[in-house]
């Protein structure tokens, strides 16, 4: 009996399973959409996840109402559900936000590569014009 009552409160004592994230269609879509735009930062794959955040948003304004309507454990699992939605919606947002400043990044740098490039190459040309044209004053003389 008294095994049986610390098994008890042993058992009583120990914290609730974790419950495990949220993941809908809508968050699954949400993250295919940012890695492809972080794979390649496109005007197309930006609107792409722009209307996959729409469409997260949309489910969490669904899921408001819903959870206004109910009550009991269902408003519990709808209050839970709503707070990891909301949660992932910011997360991809902040890491979208971060993926668009990278991509805006990487283009800058390799805009101002290609012009110290152009712009080393139009002093390797005038340097040779000045170089032929000291050659040409020689020669001439």
């Amino acid at each position: 009996m008294f095994t049986a009552c610390c098994f008890v409160a042993i058992a009583a004592c120990k914290p609730a399973e974790p419950t495990p994230p949220t993941k809908t269609s809508e968050t699954a879509v949400v993250e295919e959409k940012i890695r492809k735009f972080k794979a390649e930062p496109s005007k197309a794959n930006m609107n792409e996840v722009e209307k996959a955040l729409a469409d997260l948003n949309s489910e969490i304004k669904e899921l408001e109402v819903r959870e206004a309507k109910v009550g009991g454990s269902e408003k519990d699992e709808a209050t839970r559900k709503l707070s990891d939605l909301r949660a992932k919606y910011n997360a991809y947002t902040a890491d979208f936000t971060a993926a668009k400043v990278q991509a805006s990044v990487n283009k800058a740098g390799e805009a101002a590569g290609q012009a110290l490039e152009e712009a080393g190459d139009a002093v390797k040309d005038a340097a040779q014009s000045v170089g032929d044209s000291l050659k040409s004053d020689k020669s001439g003389n």
